[in-house]
């Protein structure tokens, strides 16, 4: 079985041989084994859609809300959003300012297994970087103590001659663990889902793509596309993955949405705006830092806050980054449409300078020709009576055949 210990503040798993229970804890409304979520970012999204989601999951603990705002407020909602303090009271979990002092309070921060990350998108490089590095600090205390555990550090060596020399105690009299079953120690892997987009700068993507996939590979590191998780998009992966269309040649994707009403809005400055704002971050002394020192967002609207969604459904239909099943190597993956360049054309709102239309031609590595285009200039919306959903088509055409995916969708 697992248990739990401390160390410095960190909560260390240690596999140990308890076949009894002699103190049975008692039963709560989470299971024992609940996730620990921290939800970062409490505007309109995460306030109506995950912590009501995570409320009502009993495989899920809400252990902590995050946001630099104590009274968040959104030109979204339809309703006023509740402070931090009312979503502590709410959903019983505590509730910080910052990042920095979620992940510094003992009793919370370290105990956290997974973190949902809904700030402002130019934050969540600042967010992400911050998670991972717990993670990573994780580990490394882990290593510690199984080092000592083994004796193949100092203490534990000195400790291990002091078992050894008192017959299995550490000299005081109590029972330590025995000298030839070390425990295994493992420690609380910490999950990251992002929102989209991922960031507003490329090189902060490619920057927590190299933490999260090669410094912290024990964590999951997740962008929420929610279409990429549904039964129809499983059926198409397993189509184009078993090679049922052959080679890939073309792509041709369109995603059209009625959203003049948020990119030609100049309140909707998390949506619109490409100048980089407060984020979680704090100095020393408590004030929120600004960010001008920040890398420039490359672009705000339409194409940055919508289009990731076809693009991850593209390439998780594809199978990109997939073990490939007829390779004869672990190491063979998909490498079907990779871009190198990107030639992209856009139109801006007069109002607000977010980009509202975009036509853009990719140059793919294996020769595969792709077009991506899209639009907030649908007429209609979500709200409106009768109302208009996102109109989306995807085209993959192979030597063997194609694959059309048409639908409309209410996000």
């Amino acid at each position: 079985s697992t248990k739990e210990y401390y160390f410095n503040h960190y909560v260390i798993m240690a596999t140990l041989d308890t076949s009894t229970d002699d103190n049975p804890e008692e039963e709560s409304s989470h299971s024992s084994a609940a996730a620990r979520i921290a939800v970062i970012g409490c505007g309109w999204w995460a306030q109506g859609w995950h912590l009501p989601h995570l409320a009502n999951n009993p495989d899920v603990y809400i252990a902590a809300v995050v946001d630099p705002t104590p009274n968040p407020v959104s030109t979204l909602s339809s309703s006023p959003l509740l402070s931090l303090e009312e979503l502590s009271k709410k959903y019983d979990c505590s509730f910080y300012t910052s990042v920095q002092d979620l992940l510094a309070d003992p009793e919370v921060g370290p105990t956290i297994d997974g973190a949902i990350v809904a700030t402002s998108h130019a934050s969540h490089f600042d967010v992400g970087m911050a998670l991972l590095k717990e993670g990573i600090h994780r580990r490394r205390m882990a290593e510690a103590i199984e080092k000592e555990e083994e004796g193949t550090s100092e203490a534990g060596k000195k400790r291990r001659r002091r078992m050894e020399a008192s017959g299995g105690t550490d000299g005081s009299g109590a029972p330590q663990c025995q000298i030839a079953r070390p425990h295994r120690i493992l420690h609380r892997a910490l999950h990251i889902l992002m929102e989209k987009p991922m960031t507003t700068n490329v090189e902060e993507a490619r920057r927590l793509w190299e933490m999260s996939s090669k410094r912290y590979p024990e964590g999951a590191f997740i962008i929420n596309h929610t279409a990429s998780y549904r039964p129809q998009t499983k059926i198409a992966q397993k189509i184009v993955t078993s090679n049922e269309l052959g080679k890939i040649r073309h792509i041709s994707a369109s995603m059209n949405g009625g959203l003049m009403w948020l990119f030609d809005d100049p309140s909707n400055q998390s949506w619109v705006s490409k100048t980089p704002w407060a984020t979680n971050n704090k100095s020393s002394s408590g004030e929120v830092q600004s960010n001008d020192d920040k890398p420039p967002m490359t672009g705000n609207g339409y194409t940055w806050g919508q289009i990731a969604h076809v693009l991850a459904w593209i390439y998780g239909v594809l199978g990109v980054g997939m073990t490939s099943s007829s390779s004869n190597t672990d190491s063979e993956t998909h490498g079907v449409a990779i871009p190198t360049k990107v030639y992209c054309n856009m139109t801006h709102s007069d109002k607000t300078g977010a980009d509202i239309s975009f036509a853009s031609v990719i140059t793919c590595r294996d020769g595969t020709t792709f077009s991506l285009s899209g639009t907030a200039l649908l007429p209609g919306s979500q709200y409106t009576d009768p109302p208009v959903g996102k109109q989306i088509r995807v085209e993959l055409f192979g030597t063997k055949g194609s694959l059309m995916c048409e639908y409309g969708e209410f996000l």
